[in-house]
């Protein structure tokens, strides 16, 4: 009886997310909120709050709104105790024709990459630029460089260029380089064409620029959720004008 109460302690006593291992999680940060439709089928963002990636940030949000925008480099756990709050609809929410892999959200229309982390909240203890990774253009070529931030070897590292079409029904596609693994410290550089063209189809909708840079590897203790838009790292890559 008395083991039963102690045990029952120490979980009660147990700070949200402290029963997880510490982990390294690079995303997307950007400020977002719980879509709320109103009577009159406009659309507020209730619960204001930061995410990286598509996960949930339960940490401290001192700096945050400086790094919105930016890739970025965290450390903590993942917070399985922390819920939502819940809100609710006053009105029908209006429609939008989107692609499956669009998601409507409060910084704009965001990109679900696959595969998910499987992390639905994550308790920060730290952040930072993730200015380990880079890209630059040249000859119709964009080439992206990282540096793998911290002291863990990744496995099976890919790098992943989405294209998004120029012209029509909003097409999409994806190129991508993988390495055996890298070391910490350790560089990888993977390069792409600019513009992507379909083989078949009418020729001005076969047209593809490059629009982000998407990063996945594996290691239990470093995890990704990176859709980093290539304006975001300076190179901004234009549709040739219509055919």
């Amino acid at each position: 009886m008395l083991s039963a109460l102690v045990l029952t302690s120490l979980i009660m006593a147990t700070p949200p997310g402290k029963g997880s291992a510490e982990i390294h999680f690079m995303g997307m940060l950007t400020a977002e909120g719980q879509k709320h439709c109103t009577k009159d089928w406009q659309v507020q963002w209730k619960d204001p709050h930061y995410q990286a990636g598509f996960t949930r940030l339960t940490g401290p949000e001192n700096g945050l709104a400086a790094l919105a925008g930016k890739p970025v480099l965290l450390k903590g756990r993942t917070d399985s105790q922390f819920k939502w709050p819940k809100v609710t609809h006053a009105g029908e929410c209006p429609q939008a024709q989107m692609r499956s892999d669009w998601v409507w959200s409060k910084s704009g229309m965001r990109v679900r990459t696959e595969p998910r982390t499987g992390i639905g909240n994550f308790k920060h203890t730290s952040v930072r630029d993730l200015t380990e990774l880079s890209a630059d253009q040249k000859d119709g070529k964009v080439t992206v460089h990282f540096i793998n931030p911290v002291a863990e070897t990744l496995k099976d590292l890919t790098m992943r260029i989405h294209y998004e079409g120029c012209y029509g029904k909003p097409g999409h596609h994806s190129e991508e380089k993988s390495f055996a693994t890298l070391s910490g410290g350790a560089k990888a550089s993977a390069t792409f064409d600019s513009i992507w063209k379909r083989s078949d189809g009418q020729k001005w909708r076969a047209i593809h620029a490059g629009s982000t840079i998407q990063l996945f590897a594996k290691n239990r203790r470093v995890r990704f959720d990176l859709n980093v838009p290539l304006r975001t790292l300076g190179t901004d890559i234009s549709c040739p004008k219509r055919p």
